[in-house]
């Protein structure tokens, strides 16, 4: 990523993709070796946990729902509240940076939990933009949005 957030950032979270979800495992191939802290999430209890990674084939293993995950006994715990930059997975978005996942609201109970003053960039294709998607109180909106001819932001 060529964005100031990702080269500053010091700990970040990324996360393993999933059905039609953008592949981002080359940037958490760079995160790493760039010596970045890179949490991937791993579903708990009704909650994300977060755990940071030193390798992606050492440290992840397949779980909730057929996604790989950290090995929490490999991994390190990580804090939403200390995170630098996230990114954050979708099935679509509208031109407001409204997000829609998978409706289990993981993804939207862990922002909740970020310092709004972090970055929370979405990586999507064209085709997964609409005009306007359901959202609702409790659904929270991306800061920027990334496709392959467009950036969306605030």
């Amino acid at each position: 990523m060529k964005f100031a957030c990702y080269k500053d950032s010091k700990r970040l979270l990324l996360y393993y993709p999933f059905r039609s979800e953008i592949d981002i495992r080359m940037i958490i191939k760079d995160a790493l070796a760039r010596g970045k802290e890179t949490a991937l999430p791993r579903v708990g209890e009704n909650r994300l946990d977060l755990y940071s990674i030193k390798t992606l084939s050492g440290d992840l293993e397949q779980g909730h729902y057929d996604i790989m995950e950290p090995i929490p006994a490999r991994c390190v715990a990580a804090e939403p509240d200390e995170l630098d930059l996230v990114i954050v997975p979708g099935v679509g978005f509208d031109r407001n940076l409204n997000r829609l996942g998978y409706g289990g609201g993981f993804y939207d109970r862990l922002l909740k939990q970020v310092p709004e003053s972090v970055p929370k960039i979405a990586l999507a294709f064209d085709l997964q933009i609409m005009d306007n998607i359901p959202v609702s109180e409790h659904d929270l909106k991306v800061d920027m949005l990334i496709t392959e001819s467009f950036i969306y932001k605030i």
